[in-house]
This record gives structure tokens, C-alpha cells and sequence, in this order.
């Protein structure tokens, strides 16, 4: 569904060019490096020092660089000028995105495929690319695929101890990784944690990164829950003197928790974060791990700003995140960049930057395969947000292509139907067909996805199961135009109450909610609620112009 944007903003432009000849009082707490002083800054100047060392000196409004200002980064570069809800704006005030021959751009060093995306300029006007390289990838294996086929061939070893078995089930769980075998890796994991903890002699640091893979395996292929359970197990084993593995852990839990729209639970474990961010930046360690270390904490301040619906913040992190990630040794062969790069596409294309989206999720998509092959969980978690790129661009039959291939991805690997990359690429899927208008098939996939996403999430003291599938917009056109009127006022219901809360009242998101609760409620022929309806939203409707 294309954004709509507002018409009426040269009034707010004029408002403003109206009041810079006035300046600013000091931001209280100025300068500043901590989070919790800069968060409260608003109609102030104050200046902020990152921790990677870039450095923002100008107005604030609402804890982001809003008004004039000038951001150095750490290299010395500098963009100076007008910023806008923490992006910077160029002269024709749009907020300047990342552009392909920029930082994050592709790389195509040691590219296996005869297809790749162009090095700079617009991406390819078809999906012909995709679907070729998908194509080709399926016809070879990487090497890390043909290793991991031939390690899951392995026996138990005879009269193994504690500390050999530990081992072997790790390096299993690995090769089931590799291969989608979600449900595989998890259950070896969870022997190696067993035997880790009877092994006469394990290495420093053993348990806690075996529960760690252990959570990732659940989160990327199981139940949700019980992936943050074992994040907190690993947090509760970092030995001492592992700063850089409290960061990543509190790291993580922020961003899971996040991702399920859980602020509160995501604020706690941000804060703790920070703090062991800012412990670990005490000591000496070697920049390559500093960058590694940054990555993680940039992608957790991204993932919790995202959820509060601060998008431009969060493109702002996920984009230093990447460019941290960039700067380790052997990131061409990372997958925390595939995700990374990923999330930046998602957070891209909210803020209506849609060539941008296409171009980051074509390189997390192209990094995927390049690294681990098609039949892999990031691959299909790739393909998933070029797919939802693709339906904002008014693209849904090459979407339903690409969502096809997700989809397909899952099912041939045998993920777990509890996993919820697994629920996200039916959820692609069917807005795709939502968009065509074929809505009785799009209702049925958004019931299974629907159902997949509970299980996936499932449940626990802090009230998890907030179905991510059911919130979503087109999903409510799908259960609205297939009839399915119960349905379709439930999903309203619950998407309204949320962009209350994340937007406000006066936000096109909500009225755009409000005005389809609107048409529910006409074709339920409760004609003096529909118009109750169409009287808050339309107005609001009507300071947006489609965005094309």
C-alpha cells in the first residue's frame, strides 16, 4: 500500500523559515554522551558526542537533531545544515538517504553468480536478476553448505566424554544452521548445553555462547518466548571480565524484544545495554572487535527506536550499524550484515525511501546467498523484505514472485511452522495478493500466518503474544473485502489501538485505520458510526497526497 504523505507541509515550512531568526536557549545537560540527558532535549541547542566518537553540535527537538546543526563524524567528514527528526536535509528539503554508491553499497568481491546489481545508479526496473541468480544458487552449493551436509552424516563418537559430546553437538547444531534445519539445530544445541554443563573441562565462556546460539535458533526458528529465556540463561554465565558479550547479549534482548513491539520489555534491556556499552569502552580492546561490538549496540538502538516508530533515528543507527559491521575483519562473509541490512531496508522503506529500500534488500538478499547458499533462513528472511519493497512500490506481481520463493525457502527446509521468519514471508506473500486484489486466497494465508505468529510468539508473564501478522493493514482489507467482517473489526481494532499509541490521534497512520474502520462499519450498515468515523479521519486523510 503507498504511503501518504502530507500536501499542506509548506505551511509548516513557512512557520519555520519564519521563527530561525530567533536562537534557541542551551539543551540542559549540554554537552553531553549519555542518552538519558539528550532523549528530553526539545526547542534547544546542545551538542552530543557518540561513543564511536562521531559528534552532533546544533537545535534539538523531541531527543533528535531537528533545526540547524552540524554532525562530524569520526573521520573528520561533516554535513552541515538544516536536519530534520534526526536526518539530514538537503536543499530540497528531503531527507538525504543512503545512496547506492555510498558505504553500504553492494560489495561484489568473489561474487559466485554471472548476475549482479550495478555499482551505482537506479536498481533494475524487473526482478529478472533475482530470479536468475536465485536460479543459478540453486543449481551449486557453497562450501560451507556441502561442509555442513557432510557433518550431520557423523556418528555420536564411542565412549565420548562430556566435553568431546559438547563439541560434536555444536558443530551439528552449526551445520543445521546452515542448512534451515531449525528444529535440528535447536534440539542439538540444547544437548550441547547438557553436556557443557557435566564436561570436567570446558573453555572459558562455553555455556554462555552455546544458550546464546541456542536463543538465536529459537528466535530465527522456534518458539519466540523461548528464545529470550535462553538469552537471559547465556546473560546469567557471561563470565567477568566479558564486557563485550554483556553488550551483545542486552544488545539482543533489546532488539527481540523490540521486534515484537514490546517497548517496555526493549527500554528496560536497552538501558542496561548502554550502560555495559559504556564499561566496555573503557578498556583497550582491538578496534576490530570495537567495531563488532558497536554494531551490535547501533543495531539494538535501531531496532528500539523503529518500535517507537522514530524511523528516521532508526535508519541513523542501522546505517552506523552497518558501517561498523563493515570495518571487521571477514565481514564479507558475515551474516549479522545480511539481517543488519535487512532491518535498514525495513526501516527505508517506512520512510518512504523505496529505491533505497530496494537497493539495501537486493544486497542483504545478494550477501545471503553469496555467503550461505538459497535453502538458508536469511535468505528467506531477505527475499521477504525485497517482497514488502516491492508491494510499496506498487510492484505486487513481482512481490508475489518473491514472496513465492520465501515462502518456498521455509517449506522445503522444513522450518518449524512456530517460527516467525517463517510467519513474516507469508505475511509478505499475502499483501502482495492483497494488492491484486485476490482476497479470499490472501485471508487464508493471513489465518495461517496469523496462527503461526501465536506459536511462534508464544507466552509468558509480560503478555507476549502481540500477533505481528494481524496488525497489519492489508490484512484488515483482506478480511474486510473477503467478507470476513468479524475478522476484519478485530485486526482494526487492535492496529487502531497501536498507532494511538506509537503515532497519536492526529497521525495519517491512525486515521488511515480510522477511515477503513469506517468502511467496515457502512458495509455493516452502522451508518451513524461510519460517519463518526470518516468525520475524525478524513480531514486528516485529506493533508496527504499519495505517494508515488
Amino acid at each position: 500500500m503507498k504511503r501518504l504523505l502530507p500536501v499542506l507541509m509548506g505551511f509548516v515550512f513557512l512557520l519555520l523559515d519564519s521563527t530561525k531568526g530567533w536562537s534557541l536557549p542551551p539543551c540542559e545537560g549540554s554537552p553531553t554522551t549519555k542518552h538519558y540527558v539528550y532523549k528530553n532535549w526539545t526547542n534547544c541547542e546542545g551538542t552530543l558526542t557518540y561513543n564511536d566518537g562521531d559528534k552532533y553540535v546544533g537545535e534539538w527537538k523531541d531527543g533528535s537533531h531537528h533545526g540547524q546543526g552540524t554532525y562530524t563524524y569520526a573521520n573528520g567528514d561533516k554535513s552541515v545544515g538544516e536536519f530534520k527528526d534526526g536526518s539530514f536535509v538537503d536543499a530540497g528539503s528531503t531527507a538525504i538517504s543512503l545512496k547506492p554508491d555510498s558505504s553500504i553499497a553492494q560489495d561484489k568481491r568473489g561474487s559466485p553468480f554471472e548476475v549482479e546489481l550495478p555499482s551505482e545508479g537506479l536498481p533494475p526496473r524487473t526482478i529478472t536478476d533475482v530470479t536468475t541468480i536465485l536460479t543459478q544458487a540453486s543449481l551449486k552449493e557453497t562450501d560451507s553448505v556441502q561442509n555442513a551436509r557432510e557433518t550431520i552424516t557423523k556418528v555420536v563418537p564411542a565412549n565420548a566424554g562430556d566435553s568431546a559430546l559438547t563439541q560434536f553437538y555444536v558443530d551439528r547444531a552449526e551445520a543445521f544452521w546452515r542448512l534451515a534445519m531449525m528444529t535440528e539445530s535447536i534440539e542439538s544445541l540444547k544437548k550441547a548445553a547438557k553436556h557443557v554443563k557435566e564436561a570436567w573441562f570446558a573453555p572459558e565462556g562455553g555455556a554462555m555462547r552455546i544458550h546464546a546460539s541456542l536463543a538465536y535458533a529459537q528466535i530465527w526458528g522456534g518458539v519466540f518466548s523461548d528464545g529470550i529465556k535462553s538469552l537471559e540463561t547465556a546473560l546469567g554465565v557471561v563470565p567477568p571480565n566479558y564486557y563485550g558479550w554483556f553488550v551483545q547479549l542486552t544488545s539482543d534482548l533489546t532488539l527481540s524484544l523490540a521486534y515484537v513491539g514490546d517497548i517496555n520489555g526493549a527500554e528496560k534491556w536497552i538501558q542496561i545495554a548502554r550502560e555495559h556499552y559504556e564499561t566496555f569502552l573503557k578498556f583497550d580492546y582491538k578496534q576490530d572487535y570495537k567495531n563488532a561490538v558497536a554494531a551490535n549496540m547501533f543495531s539494538a538502538e535501531g531496532s528500539f527506536a523503529f518500535a517507537k516508530g522514530k524511523y528516521s533515528e532508526a535508519e541513523n543507527f542501522y546505517a552506523k550499524a552497518v558501517r561498523k559491521k563493515k570495518e571487521t575483519d571477514g565481514w564479507e562473509e558475515n551474516e549479522f550484515l545480511i539481517s543488519l541490512l535487512a532491518h535498514l531496508a525495513e526501516t527505508q522503506r517506512e520512510l518512504g525511501k523505496l529505491v533505497d529500500s530496494e537497493l539495501t534488500a537486493r544486497e542483504s538478499l545478494f550477501q545471503s546467498i553469496k555467503v550461505l547458499g538459497v535453502n538458508n533462513p536469511y535468505t528467506g528472511f531477505a527475499l521477504r523484505e525485497l517482497a514488502k519493497t516491492l508491494n510499496e512500490q506498487g510492484r505486487p506481481e513481482e512481490a508475489e514472485v518473491v514472496g513465492q520463493e520465501a515462502v518456498a525457502i521455509f517449506r522445503k527446509q522444513g522450518a518449524p511452522s512456530e517460527s516467525l521468519v517463517y510467519a513474516g514471508a507469508i505475511e509478505s506473500l499475502a499483501i502482495s495478493l492483497t494488492l491484486q486484489n485476490k482476497y479470499k486466497e490472501a485471508y487464508r494465508l493471513t489465518s495461517l500466518g496469523t496462527t503461526l505468529a501465536e506459536a511462534g510468539l508464544g507466552s509468558d508473564a509480560e503478555g507476549m503474544k502481540r500477533v505481528i501478522i494481524t496488525t497489519h493493514i492489508n490484512f484488515a482489507i483482506a478480511a474486510l473485502m473477503s467478507g470476513n467482517y468479524d475478522r476484519a473489526e478485530e485486526i482494526l481494532t487492535r492496529r487502531l489501538k497501536n498507532q494511538r499509541k506509537i503515532f497519536g490521534e492526529n497521525h495519517y497512520r491512525t486515521a488511515e485505520t480510522l477511515a477503513l474502520v469506517g468502511v467496515l462499519k457502512f458495509r455493516r450498515e452502522l451508518i451513524d458510526q461510519a460517519r463518526s468515523a470518516f468525520k475524525v479521519a478524513l480531514p486528516l486523510l485529506s493533508q496527504h497526497a499519495v505517494d508515488d
